[in-house]
């Protein structure tokens, strides 16, 4: 990280007290109205208008003196003083200070003496903000000198935790550490029981172990310190704490790593600190959550959150001039470093003159400025210049850190990036091992031993700029040939990213980590790729296969591998119902929140924000209670095994080949997989990649074309058909066999359906759809997410050999009529029509197969749920709308029929999935674009479809674009058909498309009418039962009943004889 956004928030002393925290020692009653005084000061001082609300203060001073009440008249002063400072008035301030210390130059009672710490304790303070830290340190020690001796010990408490500051801000975090620790044992001796001195101590822990580069220590002692707070929520000044304190929380999980979660704690924090109207620290929260997003690449979000920090500074008041200079230089340099990403090198010069400029009178975060230029001029390629400014920023970092510190970590890292552009890789490795050192990490060595020790890592401050070190040292390394060593480097990045990952409990965080790896594993395939060619040690090819399946659907792996450690983790029913609990609960709020979101309702945003927060942190010490009390638990759910070569070649048969595919930035690297071989295909990534498969899918989706330029529609469906096979496909297949293809795409690869790839080159001449030589007229083609996921995939229980299968209607008239529902609700329930197929769909399935079919009113997301986790069902077929969002895939979801039901909305989202236990053969999902989504990097296409993976479903039939209604009908019921006569689902598929075009005439010929359906998953056959109507049942029944009614009669005819 290139700047700090860290709130050192306790040394706040400028916010007025509670007036009846003003004296004990003056009891006389206050019944010359100089309350009434108190609340008009500090209303001016709300509103900026500081002189006068020191009027108002002077007024009561006046009359407290003329009661003789000279007590209340000192602590008055008290508050005039601290208007000054948040004024900014430091000459009105010193004079004022100068008359009032002259009236207690003499203390007599033990009150004064303590009224006399105070007023040094604010000159510490007016010493500060005049950039005088040895004046102020020396202030500070009077007013605890005069605490000490009077025992006066919340006053000593806070003496210190005021010398601590100042040590902060000297960066002498030795000092600091006395300070807070003399601070901790007076509580701990003399206090005990006060949640407010408590909480700023565990703050000033947190700020310490930060700034020493112990993220893990700083984390736990400010969660510590936000819990304090909220035992006791009170005040204002309590709300500003805890504002505070979530956003420092969020600033160490983005350090660690775990950003997901981290963006949740800067939500609340900002939502905190807009209900208090503190626009000051509202900048400094806005500045992390735009880290957020730089950090995941979405570099124009992060500007723009980096902007409104800016406008929020100049919304503040009454903050101290060198605490603006340190946020306006903390905003600036994230607007130089987005810019710089995004390649406006203007902006970001722009960005970086600006903190020069502040630099002439504010020495701090010099090193982060210096960082940044050194960014700037690596990015226009003057690396010298770059190397100059790297150089200094370690300068003031060795002087402030000393040598072991995570910055100082970066800044070599960063010298050693600079050093490898200019081609000089020997001084390169140099920096990279000064960087490894800084953070505790041997250069010599037992690598992977290090790394496989617990304690070892544990011991690493800063894991994320240890991956890429490792990144950066495996480049510099192929690039010299040195293969052994490169692949060394990789599989220790691939190890401390495992290790990182499993101490995330936020999918987004999960992902992210793998995300942020895509390059390293792409690097990685390709060392042992190359070492597999030079040596032919199939253990560099199995290498390469494990790099690929690690890269593939790992969340919905550990969704599978969390379900089975509830089965079998000898977890008490109450511990699992209180998991669900949560859950449940969390799904609830997420759906609000995504509601409030989309209508951008800023109240109930914040509410539920709250709320998610609660959930979450409560989710989160449940697992981290289980996971530590049922080991079981803990081995099932993180004991990971990926599939090697070797197995997945024990599944497949004959006829079966396995193509898997990795989409890298340089590379696409297809492994193929048949019982008795393996290779790779290595394709360099070429501008061709994407614009074929993008005219393939205009080809297959754009229904306008095919209606109005017949000839354009079939040119560029033939084109790119042939050229993505010929290219991407057919270097991975036997000349002969693999009738069956099982394909494990990756990249956009995941949006073609690889039926429609074209075998032979096709007549471009004369438009002819069903002649086309399509890959499924000679195979038989399925889907999964990867290798792992087939083998090791959970199978359904045994279920019943019948069906549910719902029809939703969608009555318009009727919706509008209901009342409570969001904006989105009511775009979603206004823009779908009845689909006249649907009914047809189930109405001819209730005729042939047995099971439960639901129309109209009862096809309710309410009965779904109570029908599918209730009954073992083979098959559950829904046919409805389905609603694709592709900013937010999660949020996609099935439209049920809208139902009067309170605790349902009849909108399944795709995040509801992995709550459901649904115990199915296969979900066939006959609505529009249920396996369209969006594609996230690691993960795969977020889908509705992956959702019933989430749920237990081993098998989809789901969709890639809307598709025609009489078409599905036809595909649909053929599917069944040939499902019921013992085909696998992959067979059952293909004969149901070839049948539909061996049907089909002229332009039904056309891919999109067909194509659409994919298989995913498991493809054994599965028991449909057939249904049997009275006139079946009596045409089998009556020939029996004849045969039994003749030999009675016979029977009868011999006895009379």
């Amino acid at each position: 990280m290139i700047y700090r956004a860290l709130i050192v928030f306790i040394f706040c002393c400028l916010l007025l007290p509670q007036t009846q925290g003003q004296a004990n020692f003056c009891k006389t009653t206050d019944s010359l109205g100089v309350r009434t005084y108190f609340k008009k000061a500090a209303k001016a001082s709300q509103q900026g208008n500081y002189t006068e609300a020191i009027a108002f203060f002077q007024q009561a001073e006046d009359l407290y003196k003329k009661i003789g009440c000279e007590g209340r008249a000192f602590l008055v002063n008290r508050n005039i003083l601290k208007t000054y400072l948040k004024a900014g008035d430091l000459l009105g301030f010193n004079k004022f200070f100068q008359k009032i210390i002259q009236e207690v130059r003499s203390p007599q009672t033990e009150e004064e003496f303590i009224y006399k710490g105070r007023l040094y304790l604010l000159k510490s303070e007016y010493n500060i903000m005049s950039n005088k830290l040895d004046l102020a340190s020396l202030s500070a020690q009077k007013a605890s000198g005069i605490h000490e001796k009077q025992e006066a010990w919340k006053y000593y408490i806070r003496d210190n935790i005021q010398l601590a500051k100042i040590a902060f801000r000297q960066h002498d975090y030795e000092r600091m550490e006395q300070f807070v620790d003399k601070s901790f044992i007076a509580y701990k001796t003399y206090i005990k029981v006060d949640n407010k001195i408590l909480q700023k101590i565990m703050g000033l822990y947190g700020a310490l172990y930060y700034k020493t580069g112990d993220y893990e220590e700083a984390l736990e002692k400010t969660i510590n310190a936000a819990d304090v707070v909220q035992k006791d929520m009170k005040t204002k000044d309590d709300t500003l704490f805890l504002a505070r304190f979530y956003n420092n929380i969020g600033l160490f999980y983005i350090e660690l790593g775990d950003i997901y979660k981290a963006e949740d704690y800067c939500n609340n924090s900002l939502s905190l600190f807009k209900k208090l109207g503190n626009y000051f620290d509202a900048a400094t929260t806005n500045l992390n959550l735009g880290e957020f997003f730089a950090r995941q690449g979405k570099l124009e979000e992060a500007l723009l959150l980096y902007k409104s920090g800016l406008k929020s500074l100049v919304k503040s008041k009454g903050v101290p001039p060198y605490q603006l200079d340190q946020s306006y230089i903390n905003i600036y340099n994230g607007i130089a470093y987005a810019a710089i990403e995004l390649g406006s090198n203007e902006e970001a010069y722009t960005a970086i003159q600006k903190n020069l400029e502040i630099h002439k009178r504010q020495a701090d975060k010099k090193d982060e400025t210096f960082s940044v230029c050194g960014l700037y001029y690596r990015a226009i390629g003057n690396y010298d210049k770059s190397l100059t400014y790297y150089k200094e920023a370690l300068a003031i970092r060795k002087e402030t850190y000393g040598t072991e510190h995570p910055l100082i970590a970066q800044v070599y890292f960063d010298l050693g990036e600079t050093e490898q552009k200019k081609n000089n890789g020997r001084q390169a490795q140099v920096y990279y091992d000064l960087a490894k050192q800084a953070i505790n990490v041997p250069v010599k060595g037992d690598l992977m031993s290090f790394l496989i020790n617990k304690d070892s890592v544990n011991s690493i401050p800063d894991k994320s700029i240890l991956l890429k070190i490792f990144d950066a040292e495996a480049r510099l390394l192929q690039e010299k040939n040195a293969l052994e060593l490169a692949n060394e480097k990789t599989g220790a990045a691939v190890l401390l990213l495992e290790n990182m990952r499993n101490n995330f409990k936020e999918e987004g965080s999960k992902l992210f980590m793998v995300q942020t790896m895509i390059p390293t594993y792409e690097l990685s395939i390709g060392v042992s790729l190359d070492l597999y060619q030079r040596t032919k040690d199939k253990m560099y090819l199995e290498d390469a296969f494990q790099l690929v399946e690690k890269s593939k659907a790992m969340l919905l792996l550990d969704a599978l591998k969390a379900e089975e450690a509830r089965n079998f983790g000898n977890i008490p029913k109450e511990l699992l119902d209180e998991e669900r609990r949560l859950a449940r609960e969390r799904v609830r709020y997420e759906k609000l929140l995504f509601e409030a979101k989309s209508v951008k309702d800023e109240q109930l945003l914040n509410i539920h924000q709250k709320e998610l927060l609660k959930l979450k942190i409560a989710s989160e010490k449940l697992q981290n209670t289980l996971e530590r009390d049922y080991p079981k638990y803990h081995e099932l759910k993180y004991n990971t095994q990926i599939a090697s070569l070797e197995q997945v070649q024990e599944g497949l048969d004959e006829k079966t080949a396995l193509i898997e595919f990795f989409v890298g930035a340089e590379m696409i690297y297809i492994f193929s997989i048949y019982t008795d071989t393996v290779w790779v295909t290595a394709v360099p990534m070429d501008n061709q990649f994407s614009t074929s498969i993008r005219g393939l899918r205009t080809a297959l989706t754009d229904i306008k074309m095919l209606a109005n330029d017949l000839n354009s529609s079939y040119l560029l469906l033939a084109k790119n058909g042939r050229l993505i096979y010929q290219k991407y496909l057919e270097p991975a297949l036997k000349k002969e066999g693999g009738e069956r293809l099982v394909l494990i795409p990756d990249g956009m690869l995941n949006y073609v359906p690889f039926d429609v790839l074209l075998t032979e080159k096709p007549n471009y001449e004369t438009v002819d759809f069903k002649k086309l030589p399509y890959l499924i007229k000679k195979q038989t083609i399925s889907y999964h997410y990867s290798s792992t996921l087939k083998l090791f995939s959970r199978s359904s229980v045994k279920t019943n050999g019948k069906m549910l299968a719902m029809a939703s209607s969608y009555d318009k008239a009727a919706f509008i009529n209901s009342k409570g529902f969001g904006a989105r609700h009511y775009r979603i329930r206004t823009s779908v029509d009845d689909l006249p197929g649907a009914k047809k769909e189930v109405e001819y399935l209730s005729t042939t197969f047995a099971g439960d079919f639901l129309y109209g009113e009862d096809s309710n997301e309410k009965n779904f749920k109570t029908y599918s986790q209730n009954t073992p069902y083979s098959v559950i077929h829904l046919a409805m709308h389905g609603i694709v969002d592709s900013k937010q895939p999660e949020y996609s979801s099935l439209v049920f029929t809208h139902s009067a039901n309170k605790n349902e909305d009849d909108l399944l989202h795709a995040y509801e999935l992995n709550l459901l236990e649904i115990n199915t053969d296969l979900v066939v999902l006959s609505a529009c674009e249920t396996g369209f989504g969006k594609y996230e990097r690691g993960e795969g296409v977020v889908s509705l479809g992956r959702g019933f993976m989430y749920s237990g479903a081993p098998s989809l039939v789901m969709t890639l674009w809307p598709i025609n209604d009489k078409a599905t009908s036809v595909l649909i019921s053929e599917f069944y058909n040939e499902l019921a006569r013992g085909h696998g689902k992959d067979v059952a598929m293909r004969n149901a498309k070839m049948t539909y075009l061996n049907r089909s005439k002229s332009i039904t010929a056309h891919p999109f009418f067909w194509a659409s359906f994919i298989n995913l998953g498991d493809c054994k056959p599965i028991e449909l039962k057939k249904h049997w109507a009275w006139w079946q049942i009596a045409l089998l029944v009556l020939p029996m009943v004849l045969i039994v009614g003749f030999f009675i009669r016979r029977k009868n005819s011999k006895n009379e004889k």
